[in-house]
This record gives C-alpha cells, structure tokens and sequence, in this order.
C-alpha cells in the first residue's frame, strides 16, 4: 500500500501562493486557456537557465555575489535597515516587518504598498525533515518562480534553507494598447523554509524588480530575524472571516495557521493513503480576477503541483455559495513518482478583490467514496461572517 508522497502535501498546501504568483496574468487580457493549462506548464527540473551557457554561467555568479553580500551585510550589521518586531500569534513566530509597512488585516504578513512589497508567514505541522525540505524547494522549482539560487540559513538556531527567485506578471491591460505591448514586470522573490521537530515554517516576500535595490535588503533582514514565539494556538476557525460546517467524517486539524484543514479525527500524518485531507483558506495577497480569467485560475489549483499527473477533470461545475460565483472542479490522477492514485477536489469562490479556495485530496481509485459528498457539502455551507447574503 502506497502513501501519499510528502512532496505532494507540501506542494498541494502552498497551491495558493503558486498560484498567486500569476497574479498579474489574472487581471489582464492574458491568461491560459483552461484546455492547454498541463502539468508540464509547473513542472521543472531544479535548474534556473542560469545554469546553462557562458553568459548565463557568469549571470548565475553575479547573482550569488548579490546575495552573499546582502547576507554578509545583514550578519555583520552594516548599514543596517529600519525594522520594527512584529509578533505573528497564529504560527508562533516573531520577527522585524519594514518600519514603514503596514500588517496583513488578516495578521498573517505585512504589506508596503508603496514600494509594492508583501511578506506573507505560513505554518504547516510537518517536522521539517529532509524529505519536507526537499519537497519546499521543488514545489518552488516546480511552479512559476525561476529559481536563481538557494543555500542553507539557520533561523533562531534551527536549519533551514533560503530560495532566491523571479517571476514575470503582465500589467492589467490598457484600452487600445495591443497585448504584445503591454507591459511585463518582474517580481523578485525571497523565499525561507524552515523548522524544528513539530513544525515547518514559510516567510516569503516579494517585490518588483525595479524596487530591488531599495527593498531587498530590508525584505531578507525580516524575513531572516524570524524566531519562535509561544505556543501554536488551537485553530477552530474563530479568528477567520468566513465559516464552514464540518462533516461527520472530518474533524479539525491544528497548527495549520490561519485557514481550516481538516484530516479524520483531525490526525495529522495521515494514516492511510485513503485518508483526506482538506485545506480552505482565503490567501493574503489581495487579487482581483477577471470573470473570463476565473476558470483558467480555478483549473490551475488542481494541477499545481509538480508531483501530480492529472489524468481527467471529471467535474467542472458552476456554483453560487454565499452570493458568490465560482467553480467546482474534480480532478482523477496519480503521484508522478510513486504511481499511487490520487483524487483532488477544489471548490473556489470569488469576492471584488480575493478569493476563498478549497482544496481536498485523498488516495483512491474513483469517485466512490462518501467523502466526496462530505466535501461538495461542506462547500456549499461556506458562509463569510459579515455577508449579508
């Protein structure tokens, strides 16, 4: 009996960041059609093209030599950058924000909307093993982001490791400007994974590449003071804006953060591959996406992850939940390494400027299973605590 591979969890639960990482390509003209959105559009090898030819060879040591010298800079206290301690309660973490940001109204990050800069934190309850660390950096490999170098960090006397990356987003369109005129920006990103026996931590910030020289050091600083603060408090959904009623089959899971995740009887390893896991959560970066755009976006959270083969989308239903428009989408498929059969559920709703997503997985080879009825209902009891719906 095979289980479901590490890798995949961890690629599965940070679906909602890759997919914001096209955040640009959802509000714009561009985007990718539903029937050509495959798993080799997020699938890599762990090797940016600066891994390949002369000019990139010396485009690879220029990026390494900007790195070590910010880290350099950052452990020796030169020139040091204005930082304010920030204490985030959900995943029992601290850490220094840019004095002139602003946090998260959901207290899960911290924005600069000036400079266009957004630190999110994340906490999953996955010892951070060798096998958890190598999945974190090849669900970052796999996605959108092109990976320019990684290295090993330590974050308050516990190993981790540090990805430093970009990704390109198209600006929304302008009336009367052609698509290839329009503008792409890159988007610099400072990625840090780390953990201790319990836990695994993600503190991530990202930024346009024209604001690099202004905000990178600060953005690294921040993200690398991070230290553990307290205790990982129980989440029953209290400190959410939206929520759910549970099925029977399910029980909530803790020190997943600020989102529902739940398991049976709210275990945590899974203990048999037939056993679900569901995650619902409304991400933190703010987006707003075209209506023509949404499918596309919806049909990525089931193959997001480099790990899954997706062989069929064998539901893909319009929904109403709450007075908000969305999908229901049902994907059959495997894990790539291990073969064993795997079955992803998602359910996503879309608000002015956010959406809320539901992803639910579990090993099986078809539909019959009740937790599929356990799951459509429990997205349609979606409920956001100050609609007036």
């Amino acid at each position: 009996m095979r289980y479901i591979n590490t890798a995949t969890v961890i690629a599965l639960l940070f679906a909602s960041t890759i997919c914001l990482l096209y955040s640009g390509c959802w509000n714009s003209d561009e985007h990718v059609p539903v029937a050509d959105i495959t798993v080799d559009d997020v699938e890599g090898d762990g090797v940016s093209d600066a891994d390949e030819g002369e000019d990139s060879d010396s485009e690879s040591r220029a990026v390494r030599l900007k790195i070590e010298r910010l880290f350099s800079e950052i452990e020796t206290g030169l020139n040091p950058v204005n930082l304010e301690k920030v204490v985030f309660p959900f995943a029992g973490l601290e850490m220094k924000k840019l004095s002139q940001s602003v946090i998260d109204e959901r207290d899960i990050g911290f924005l600069d909307d000036e400079k266009d800069v957004q630190v999110t934190v994340s906490i999953t309850p996955l010892p951070f093993s060798r096998e958890v660390r190598s999945g974190f950096v090849k669900t970052f490999v796999g996605s959108v982001v092109e990976v320019d170098y990684t290295r090993d960090v330590m974050i308050d006397g516990k190993q981790g490791v540090y990805i430093f990356g970009h990704h390109d987003e198209m600006l929304p369109s302008k009336q009367g400007v052609e698509q290839e005129d329009q503008e792409v920006t890159r988007r610099v990103q400072h990625i840090v994974g780390f953990g201790n026996d319990k836990y695994s931590w993600v503190v991530s910030g990202s930024f346009p590449k024209k604001n690099e020289d202004e905000v990178s050091k600060g953005v690294l600083a921040s993200l690398l003071s991070s230290k553990l603060h307290g205790e990982i408090p129980q989440m029953k959904g209290d400190e959410l804006d939206f929520s759910i009623v549970r099925p029977d089959s399910l029980d909530f899971s803790n020190g997943w953060g600020r989102r529902y995740v739940l398991t049976k009887e709210g275990k945590f390893p899974l203990e048999t591959p037939e056993d679900c896991l569901v995650k619902f959560e409304c991400p933190a970066i703010r987006i707003a996406v075209r209506e023509e755009n949404r499918l596309a976006f919806a049909n990525r959270f089931l193959k997001v992850a480099p790990t899954i083969e997706v062989r069929a989308v064998s539901a893909r239903n319009n929904v109403t939940v709450d007075g908000l428009e969305g999908f229901e989408l049902i994907g059959v498929g495997s894990e790539a390494a291990s073969g064993a059969p795997l079955f992803v559920y998602t359910g996503i709703l879309f608000d002015e400027d956010r959406f809320y997503v539901m992803t639910g997985w579990y090993g099986t080879v078809d539909e019959s299973t009740d937790y599929l009825d356990d799951l459509k209902a429990m997205f349609r009891s979606f409920k956001r605590k100050n609609s007036q719906q």
